[in-house]
């Protein structure tokens, strides 16, 4: 089974700093918005890391933008089929 891991921020609010809310079908976490990072893309890596090792999750993950905007997803690696298009 594929692994999943998708991040979306979540702006400050009255009682809450910027965080991140991370989410696979296995658990879900909230992580902060660490504002030393010099990209944003690092902020979602780092926060889809914390959740991929909290569930014992290791290999190569590959990831991006969501098409939408809405935050990144990243996938596990697991190299069981690959393709490459255009040419």
């Amino acid at each position: 089974m594929s692994k999943v891991i998708t991040v979306r921020y979540l702006g400050p609010t009255n009682h809450h700093m910027a965080r991140m809310r991370v989410r696979s079908e296995a658990k879900s976490i909230t992580v902060n918005w660490d504002h030393g990072l010099q990209y944003d893309s690092d902020n979602f890596a780092l926060a889809a890391r914390e959740l991929a090792l909290a569930l014992g999750w290791t290999g190569t993950w590959d990831g991006g933008e969501l098409p939408n905007g809405d935050g990144y997803a990243f996938v596990l690696n697991q190299a069981t089929c690959a393709f490459e298009a255009g040419l």
